[in-house]
């Protein structure tokens, strides 16, 4: 952490080429002008918190995430993926540029967006993932989500200052909180959620 890059390509972690992975690390307080904590890197149960990116990507570069918690970090998008964002939270991220910033892309490549929860005051206008498959996630109310595929079990039933009040860094604070046992079962999955409880419950587990 404490990284700051002045390259183009990423700050924590940089790969040359799509295909490393990131596994069970924090990256945290690192800047780069894109790509904050990483570029071109598959995140896998890991923290990222607290990085920026003035232009794209503050969590991440043409990155994928798999059982992410991605929270309190700065720029015009939140993540810049190239595949998918499965199992993850995504909460307190701030979201700095103009009605066009997007929280999720994923360019011409698609992939899944699958349980999926993002806590927080997401600014008018913003939007989702483009080309993406997107399944039993909860975004605020007012996220507009542009998508070309399929659209499935999506709540956004809720403000982003009611998820906030819902959630304490990620984790509901009751089991009447919409991510609770809605999710579906998609692989990789960690053993435990950010609360440490027992992932897989009834057949079934919370989104995030």
């Amino acid at each position: 952490g404490r990284t700051d890059a002045t390259n183009n390509k990423g700050s924590g972690v940089r790969i040359n080429s799509r295909g490393g992975v990131v596994e069970d690390c924090v990256l945290t307080d690192n800047c780069a002008p894109c790509g904050g904590a990483g570029s071109y890197v598959t995140f896998r149960r890991c923290r990222i918190p607290q990085n920026r990116a003035p232009h794209y990507g503050s969590a991440s570069r043409h990155g994928a995430f798999e059982g992410c918690y991605v929270a309190g970090n700065l720029g015009r998008w939140v993540v810049d993926v190239f595949s998918n964002v499965i199992n993850c939270t995504f909460s307190g991220n701030t979201l700095d540029g103009s009605t066009s910033t997007i929280l999720f892309t994923n360019g011409d490549a698609g992939g899944q967006i699958v349980n999926v929860l993002c806590v927080g005051k997401i600014s008018d206008n913003m939007a989702g993932c483009a080309n993406s498959d997107f399944r039993n996630c909860v975004f605020p109310s007012n996220m507009t989500i542009t998508h070309s595929r399929t659209f499935d079990q999506i709540n956004q039933e809720h403000t982003g200052a009611e998820l906030e009040a819902m959630y304490a860094n990620g984790v509901p604070l009751s089991l009447e909180a919409p991510s609770v046992d809605k999710g579906c079962v998609v692989e990789p999955l960690p053993a435990c959620d950010l609360a440490g409880n027992q992932r897989i419950m009834n057949g079934t587990i919370d989104i995030g």
